[in-house]
């Protein structure tokens, strides 16, 4: 058998062919022969994943001693190819990136959070058959209208609500009966189809007009009012709770809060299945979640720096510090829920959307009343104006509130006649939380977990405060726990032009290099002479040091991190011109200076229309990583900062897998011998350095 001999007249692996053919005793060889073929298949294609198409047939054909063994296999036949090239980012993501950096630096604000409000403004532009737009019918807004019309009367020019003013509490202060009489009023309101009307009105012009801009505020805040009003028609004894996250944070993972039971909003991660919302639908599709992932919850601190200021343009966008702006705060929540939640086009269809938007509307009150109380400073009438920015007109007519102008959402007349805030939950010793689902511990409120749901919690805590006068159950304060996203994967949809196939994926694969910061140090120490040196991390060689640019990051104030010293790198696909997104995770080594890991992404499969997405990457702090694209030509490879946008078409060499396992093995070598990997050259990496320059070129 000359195998190697047929290489040479094999000048074009892409139209090439091998023939082999052997009749060998029933030994070894024969297999030896045809795992040979393939190899030297793999070698033709220039390392490149080549998975054969077998048109002749492959057979064992057993006479006597003889096995028969043959081979035809069309190189050219590939399942793994394609061309990554890297393209400019798009002119409208690039140019919010930019406004940004003139006010603020990834060393004062959080990068993901800078990165997620400009990529959301860009996929939330108005796009030609946008299928992730509703396309309501004009049938559909009258009614629309109408129900907004019937949720008020005026009186004396003021708009009051049909059925009157109501106290919103914290969602885990709901009596049982208080919260399932919510839960079946949005199952109802569901039902009617009313309550995709209202997740449709966060669609369209109003993604302009009531975001990044003083209208932000008090358009929800009607929007709110309007929606509360619907489940009011449906049970005049239900009101909007508002979800106080900042409770959550007090747990050492907040994504085991019992808010995420079958007797709250349901699980957090994947396909909703459990709790009143379990097989919810949107208008694309299963209602699903990714809590954790992405993101951040506000924190305690960052509602504190909001009530520090007293003029509305302090706190709203684009301000002059984003640190205290509210809208700036509410963002990273939506990631962090993830699923509907990530995109601001699908976010209302998630019933949690309106429970978080009650808690940034209870912090804005908090904001009012200090105005009047403290700062003498009528909040009605302090609307900021936004020079050159007519959709934040104060005199506007409000999107889809025709009846308002935008200045009517910071009205006093929404505090004085359609609802009030019952304050969010706090104990002392000698008061408790108020709730059989909170805990007092050390003068705190922290939520009890998921995994007590199914206890009767409303049992015990009756029964306990019975016997003691008070609900409390003080807690021992628990180890750090690392938390479920670091060892939990992530669910994605696949979904793709509303439909959800896996057949319409590919993957690519991306390298992270990720760079540990200076301050981070382990307790593993070095030995010498028999004694261990505790002044000395074993990881840490400052020699090396002087080779690695060390900033400081700005990261999200809850950031835990892991005391293995395992690191979780999430990244992230968003289509350019298709809709669809796609995330997975790594795990880097922390402890090391520098570590690198890999990771297969999903995009849109290009086998029908080049496909063009945006690449990026951050840690679960949010600290952004930089998008480095391949020199094309360089030996060795060396690589140069770019926008994380690139354009995948399925001309020769491919580069991506028509699935995972496509993917995999276009860069481990897995044919019967010791893995091999040949993917010494990414088309893409991701460098996670920490070295505060601002990421996106």
């Amino acid at each position: 058998m000359h195998l190697f001999q047929l290489t040479n007249s094999c000048t074009d692996p892409c139209l090439g062919a091998i023939f082999a053919e052997s009749r060998r005793d029933t030994d070894q060889n024969g297999i030896s022969i045809l795992l040979e073929a393939i190899e030297l298949v793999s070698i033709l294609s220039n390392n490149r994943l080549i998975f054969l198409e077998i048109f002749g047939v492959a057979f064992l054909e057993m006479r006597g001693t003889l096995l028969s063994i043959t081979l035809v296999a069309l190189i050219g036949s590939v399942l793994v190819s394609g061309r990554i090239e890297e393209m400019p980012m798009p002119p409208e993501l690039q140019s919010c990136l930019k406004l940004i950096q003139t006010k603020t630096s990834v060393t004062d604000t959080v990068g993901e959070d800078i990165f997620f409000t400009c990529l959301n403004s860009f996929l939330s532009q108005p796009k030609k058959n946008d299928i992730e737009e509703c396309n309501l019918s004009e049938k559909e807004w009258k009614k629309f209208e109408r129900l907004i019309n019937q949720s008020m009367i005026m009186v004396a020019g003021v708009p009051k609500p049909r059925s009157g003013i109501r106290t919103r509490q914290e969602y885990r202060k709901l009596t049982d009966k208080a919260r399932n009489a919510f839960h079946k009023a949005v199952i109802e309101l569901n039902k009617s189809g009313e309550f995709k009307l209202f997740a449709c009105v966060h669609q369209g012009d109003v993604l302009k007009s009531g975001h990044n801009g003083t209208n932000f505020l008090g358009w929800h805040r009607v929007y709110l009012a309007m929606y509360e009003e619907a489940l009011r028609r449906i049970d005049p004894t239900v009101a909007l709770p508002y979800w106080d996250y900042t409770l959550d944070l007090e747990l050492e993972d907040p994504t085991k809060s019992v808010v995420w039971s079958p007797c709250f909003m349901g699980n957090g991660r994947g396909k909703v299945n459990t709790g009143p919302f379990a097989n919810w639908a949107t208008h694309l599709g299963n209602l699903e979640r990714n809590i954790g992932f992405s993101g951040s919850l506000t924190h305690k601190s960052n509602v504190s720096d909001i009530l520090s200021k007293c003029r509305t343009k302090d706190v709203t966008y684009p301000g002059c510090d984003r640190r205290f702006v509210i809208e700036i705060n509410h963002n990273p929540v939506h990631p962090w829920v993830g699923g509907a939640m990530s995109g601001f086009k699908s976010a209302a269809f998630d019933p949690v959307f309106f429970l978080h938007h009650a808690m940034v509307d209870y912090i804005w009150q908090l904001f009012r009343d200090r105005q009047r109380d403290v700062c003498y400073v009528d909040p009605s009438t302090d609307y900021p104006n936004m020079p050159g920015e007519k959709y934040h007109a104060a005199n506007r007519t409000m999107d889809r509130f025709p009846m308002f102008k935008n200045i009517d959402g910071y009205a006093s007349y929404w505090e004085d006649h359609w609802y009030k805030y019952e304050p969010s939950p706090t104990c002392t010793y000698e008061q408790d939380c108020g709730s059989a689902w909170l805990v007092c511990q050390g003068g705190v409120c922290i939520p009890k977990t998921a995994e007590e749901c199914h206890i009767n919690v409303t049992r015990a805590y009756t029964k306990a405060k019975a016997i003691t006068g008070s609900g409390n159950i003080f807690l021992e304060k628990k180890p750090y726990d690392p938390g479920t996203a670091l060892i939990t994967p992530i669910q994605n949809n696949f979904f793709i032009n509303g439909k959800a196939d896996m057949k319409l994926w590919a993957f690519v694969p991306i390298q992270v290099i990720y760079m540990k910061p200076t301050a981070e140090s382990f307790p593993v120490y070095r030995v010498y002479n028999d004694k261990l040196d505790l002044n000395q991390d074993f990881y840490n060689y400052p020699e090396l040091n002087k080779f690695i640019i060390h900033g400081h990051l700005k990261e999200y104030s809850n950031c835990k991190r892991n005391p293995s010293g395992a690191n979780q790198i999430i990244l992230e696909s968003n289509g350019i011109n298709y809709l669809g997104r796609y995330i997975e995770y790594t795990i880097t080594d922390s402890r090391l200076l520098v570590g690198t890991s890999m990771v297969y992404i999903g995009v849109k499969n290009p086998e029908f229309e080049n496909t063009e997405a945006i690449i990026s990457a951050h840690d679960r702090c949010g600290r952004m990583c930089q998008p480095q694209c391949l020199d094309r030509g360089s030996n060795p490879a060396k690589y140069r900062p770019c926008s994380g946008a690139i354009r995948i078409s399925p001309a020769s060499p491919k580069m991506y897998g028509n699935t995972l396992g496509d993917a995999i093995m276009d860069v481990w070598h897995l044919w019967g011998r010791d893995p091999g990997n040949f993917a010494n050259k990414f088309e893409l990496v991701m460098v996670c350095n920490n070295d505060g320059e601002w990421p996106w070129k």
